[in-house]
């Protein structure tokens, strides 16, 4: 009896080793097709992990990631609320699944597990930097504020940290604070068009019309085809009462704009008949 169940012992070690063997392999197959663009595909790896070991918390996480690609975003909350439920202290489910909800609309709830995330994981600095921007989107600047700044402080090479701290002292009328910060994000990158853009937003606002025209072109030299650039440049060049320049500024914003532009392009449109 002890040489059978001896036997039977090792046999289960063995099985339980390859099948640990076949889930990192599916699970590295995943990470690989994820990051060659192979989304489907990392699904289908990670799902194959997830049937070795139900309880596998990493492989529902990235599974999600994938899902939230796919814009599958029911199946990503499902699988990030799995992980959770087999690793509650996984931050990473807790930031995804607050993308997620952005994604949605539902910024409570995003808010919500970013606080839960940063809890576990208070020194990443993308937390701090994507609460930051549900704070901004829901015009709670000076919360945004906060978590830029803490971002920045994590890690002070983080240009969009000072893009986004740009933007909201911008909304705050604090243009000092923003041309600082604006500043700052394009001595680390001198061809970030939305600093221009936002620089651009705040030139004009105190009527520097000739450098706001100026940042408007280093924009668009960058972005070609950025449609925000245009937008301003189009209420710069109004200002500057050169008519021909704006209307033209104004058809090229309109041509370009993506969905969540809605709101420029109606007032943009106005503008086209007003001009012509």
């Amino acid at each position: 009896m002890k040489q059978i169940i001896a036997i039977f012992f090792i046999s289960i070690v063995f099985i339980s080793c390859a099948q640990k063997d076949q889930k990192a392999k599916f699970y590295e197959a995943g990470v690989d097709n994820f990051y060659r663009g192979n989304i489907k595909q990392a699904a289908v790896d990670f799902g194959q992990a997830i049937k070795i070991d139900p309880t596998y918390a990493e492989g529902y996480n990235n599974r999600g990631l994938c899902f939230q690609r796919l814009e599958k975003y029911d199946s990503a909350l499902a699988d990030f609320s799995k992980a959770l439920e087999f690793k509650p202290d996984l931050a990473e489910a807790y930031n995804n699944r607050a993308l997620t909800y952005t994604e949605l609309n539902q910024f409570e709830k995003a808010v919500e597990d970013y606080n839960q995330a940063i809890s576990l994981k208070p020194d990443d600095f993308e937390m701090y930097g994507n609460r930051g921007d549900i704070y901004y989107y829901l015009a709670q600047y000076q919360n945004a504020i906060n978590d830029f700044e803490k971002a920045l402080e994590l890690y002070p090479n983080y240009v969009a940290g000072y893009i986004n701290l740009g933007a909201s002292y911008l909304k705050l009328k604090d243009y000092q604070n923003a041309a600082k910060y604006l500043d700052r994000a394009l001595e680390y990158n001198p061809k970030n068009a939305s600093a221009y853009i936002y620089r651009a937003t705040l030139l004009l606002e105190v009527e520097d019309y000739d450098y706001a025209l100026f940042d408007c072109n280093n924009a668009l030299n960058y972005e070609k085809r950025n449609a925000r650039a245009y937008f301003v440049k189009a209420k710069v060049l109004e200002k500057m009462n050169d008519k021909a320049g704006a209307l033209e500024a104004y058809k090229m914003m309109v041509q370009l704009a993506p969905d969540d532009m809605a709101d420029e392009i109606v007032f943009a449109e106005e503008k086209i008949k007003s001009l012509q």
